[in-house]
């Protein structure tokens, strides 16, 4: 047997489909399917509730495959959502303190409104829905206010996000 026989084969389809672009004819793509449920009878709140997610997080997967959306599974969604907490945290500390978040590009400084939308393209949709149920434990678990945090988020945005936002400096 050699070695990559005994290493375990996993899926990489969901990784090379983004949750953007996976929709097709007809058919709206997953960021969507999962925002429309989460915003729908007060399923953010459920989520937010629910300390295993499991029954939740299959509860989006038969969405999504209603959809026509069949290559998403439990964990796709639980990272998902986990990282539109995180955009929205961070996008929410940006406008909390615009002074400590300072974006320039191309030698000026953008608007908070475009650094926010370059964090958290949903900022629209996820504001009235995570807002009144977000605490500093949820900052905390994110570590969104420490520094180590923002120096890594100033390396990872490049200028070339800002024309995806639709937002002019």
């Amino acid at each position: 047997m050699t070695s990559s026989s005994r290493m375990p084969r996993t899926s990489w389809t969901t990784q090379q489909i983004a949750w953007n672009h996976d929709g097709d004819e007809g058919h709206p793509p997953s960021i969507t399917v999962l925002l429309n449920w989460l915003e729908r009878d007060n399923n953010y709140k459920r989520w937010r509730q629910d300390t295993t997610k499991v029954v939740i997080r299959w509860e989006v997967v038969a969405e999504l495959k209603a959809h026509g959306i069949a290559h998403r599974n439990g964990a796709d969604v639980n990272l998902k959502i986990c990282m539109l907490e995180q955009a929205y945290l961070t996008a929410h500390a940006i406008q909390s303190r615009p002074d400590k978040y300072k974006r320039i590009i191309d030698g000026k400084e953008i608007s908070t409104e475009a650094h926010m939308r370059m964090i958290c393209k949903h900022w629209t949709g996820l504001d009235p829905l995570m807002g009144p149920l977000m605490t500093h434990a949820d900052e905390v678990r994110y570590n969104i206010h420490n520094e180590c945090f923002c120096q890594g988020l100033r390396q990872l945005l490049s200028p070339s996000l800002l024309p995806a936002t639709g937002l002019k400096l």
